[in-house]
């Protein structure tokens, strides 16, 4: 059963050749490694392959998806995407980490997003006023402190591709967010080749990707190419943000 089923898995990858952890998201990057469920997750598969073969590539992915939660849940339990701990299904976060999490809330920049207590009604900060962008605002759903920094640095430096789901699930949390990408088209930031050989994936990609699949009307789109590789921008202050990037 389990060679059958190792079959059944390379004749579903012709249609959509995917790595493991994309087509079970909730399962993380032990899916691969796991001894037990390398050998029960192509059986499942292969039960499901006859009932399921004359899908769309989207269509089999969420019905294999759904079929195998169960499978999953059983061997991979849902766990806090910051301290590991254990949670009950549908959850990112255990209480403790959520509650350090700075969800930003109105009042904001309509620009940026940046929030300010003391400010009313809809109102440009600072930062914004008198500059020209090429977009109309951009809608940020939660500082970059504590819980979230720590899931970004390891999202971009220690191969956590799984991670970036978690980060964009919670994002979709707030209902501001949601309403800004309804319909909207999705152009991930692109890394240099060389950089994403090095790291072995786009995080920016990856999370249009999950979010354009959790909203409405909404879409992704890979419709930029970076021709020339640039340094971190880790160090690097605004201005030398901007100069860092032109013509890139």
């Amino acid at each position: 059963g389990w060679i059958f089923g190792q079959k059944g898995l390379e004749l579903l990858a012709k249609f959509q050749p995917k790595p493991a952890d994309a087509l079970l998201p909730w399962a993380g990057p032990n899916v691969v490694s796991g001894a037990v469920p390398t050998g029960l997750v192509p059986v499942a598969v292969l039960l499901l392959t006859g009932r399921l073969f004359h899908c769309d590539s989207g269509m089999l992915k969420k019905k294999i998806t759904e079929a195998l939660e169960p499978l999953a849940t059983l061997f991979f339990p849902p766990h806090c995407a910051h301290c590991k701990k254990r949670l009950e299904s549908g959850l990112d976060f255990c209480v403790d980490c959520e509650a350090l999490i700075e969800r930003i809330k109105a009042p904001r920049c309509e620009s940026c997003s940046q929030p300010y207590d003391c400010a009313t009604g809809e109102f440009t900060c600072p930062n914004c006023r008198g500059e020209a962008f090429y977009f109309e605002c951009a809608v940020a759903v939660v500082r970059s402190r504590s819980v979230i920094r720590d899931l970004i640095h390891r999202i971009k430096y220690e191969r956590c591709p799984f991670l970036a789901d978690d980060l964009a699930h919670a994002a979709l949390a707030d209902d501001v967010f949601r309403r800004h990408l309804a319909g909207s088209v999705l152009v991930p930031v692109p890394l240099h080749a060389a950089r994403k050989f090095d790291r072995g994936y786009n995080q920016a990609e990856r999370i249009a990707v999950f979010l354009a699949s959790h909203v409405a009307g909404c879409r992704a789109e890979l419709l930029l190419r970076k021709q020339h590789e640039t340094v971190s921008q880790t160090r690097l202050g605004r201005q030398e943000r901007r100069q860092n990037v032109a013509g890139a």
